[in-house]
């Protein structure tokens, strides 16, 4: 996962207008349930929540599922080959050759290390300065 405090500071101080798109699917260390859609196109990027990670719904001690649908999505969760279930990160960014290797050295160093990640597994709890109003647009 991410961690939110570099990514946010990565995507202030690293996201440059020679960053033409980027766009992809991540999730942060803050939100390891959820499932975010990465859209950016010149200076303006917008994270949405597109959903809950399998991994997450099973983690999810009142996910109201029965114990069949549990079974099953077990099976699909077994299959996935990253440590975190279908839980991944997943972007692609286009633009100036030399500022997309300096951005996306910066958005690799926003992983979390194994340490991080073993206080994560411990409940940890990362700074996050991501905004956390979730909007419902409804047409």
């Amino acid at each position: 996962p991410f961690h939110p405090k570099r990514l946010w500071d990565a995507c202030h101080y690293y996201l440059d207008k020679r960053i033409y798109r980027s766009k992809g699917f991540f999730w942060l260390a803050s939100r390891d349930k959820h499932s975010l859609l990465w859209q950016q196109a010149a200076g303006g990027i917008s994270l949405e929540l597109i959903g809950t990670w399998r991994a997450g719904v099973l983690e999810d001690e009142n996910n109201g599922l029965s114990d069949l649908e549990i079974t099953e999505l077990e099976k699909l969760v077994s299959k996935e080959t990253g440590r975190f279930g279908d839980r991944h990160c997943d972007l692609t960014v286009i633009g100036d050759k030399t500022q997309v290797d300096k951005f996306t050295d910066k958005l690799k160093s926003c992983f979390l290390t194994d340490e991080e990640i073993n206080l994560w597994s411990e409940g940890y709890e990362f700074d996050d300065p991501w905004p956390k109003k979730i909007v419902k647009m409804i047409n």
